[in-house]
């Protein structure tokens, strides 16, 4: 499967299980729990327009009774066949904010919302889950390189860029200071953007803790029965740690005010 690219691989797949592209999404959502999936993105998938992300290729993976390992090797295939842009990351940007006369504070958190949304576009359209990362990371080991061999001003424009980036990425979790402030709407918004970069990522950890602040934002504007199932929707991912007990918590909560 080593020159197969994911398309291909998902066509073959799907054709040898003598599925429909629909029937392939209603398995996915049947495992993951939500209506996530649909015939046309899997079909999306199928002509390579996006590549499955991580924690997509590993539903699939089950889905279709195949090691994820395959869909990752084809995956890969795919990505450095298109070459240009998505490769290299040269001519992609993060998108970032306009200067802003300043505001309010509360004013302020609500037209930041608007950043955060675009962003989540931006991962749905760009697929640049492990081509971000990935950049990320061969640009500051280059940076650190160069920290030691060149002149301090030269490199501090491109640390910048680079900080400014890693910022943008940080964005989801704006969510709580919306959330603090009372603005629910904007909280719900960067929550959704944190959810974006979660599930791009394949981070179950982040995904449960994105659910829990789903969960208490619905509390809070008296949403209890929709706040206890994104708890129990949370409480599905491997997560660990006190975000499991908090989970719980507030599915206990959010019964006890219905």
């Amino acid at each position: 499967m080593g020159e197969t690219g994911i398309g291909a691989l998902l066509v073959r797949l799907r054709m040898e299980w003598g599925w429909s592209q629909q029937r392939v999404a209603e398995e996915y959502n049947a495992l993951e729990g939500r209506a996530a999936k649909t015939g046309k993105e899997i079909g999306r998938y199928e002509r390579e327009v996006r590549i499955p992300v991580p924690y997509t290729r590993k539903y699939l993976a089950r889905v279709f009774g195949v090691d994820v390992a395959a869909l990752d090797q084809a995956a890969a295939f795919s990505k450095s066949q298109r070459g240009g842009d998505a490769a290299t990351g040269s001519a992609q940007e993060l998108p970032g904010s306009p200067s802003v006369r300043p505001h309010p504070l509360v004013s302020a958190v609500s037209a930041d919302a608007v950043v955060p949304a675009d962003f989540a576009r931006f991962i749905a359209q760009g697929n640049v889950d492990e081509i971000v990362v990935e950049q990320l990371e061969a640009d500051v080991a280059r940076l650190a390189r160069s920290y030691v061999s060149h002149p301090l001003l030269e490199l501090h424009v491109e640390i910048k860029r680079l900080r400014d980036g890693v910022f943008e990425l940080l964005r989801g979790l704006s969510a709580h200071v919306c959330l603090d402030l009372g603005d629910y709407d904007a909280a719900a918004t960067h929550a959704r953007t944190a959810r974006a970069c979660a599930e791009a990522a394949g981070h179950e950890g982040m995904l449960a803790w994105v659910r829990a602040v789903e969960s208490l934002i619905a509390h809070w504007t008296g949403r209890y029965e929709q706040a206890a199932r994104l708890a129990r929707a949370g409480r599905r991912y491997r997560a660990g740690g006190s975000i499991e007990a908090r989970l719980a918590s507030l599915e206990a909560r959010a019964g006890h005010s219905r």
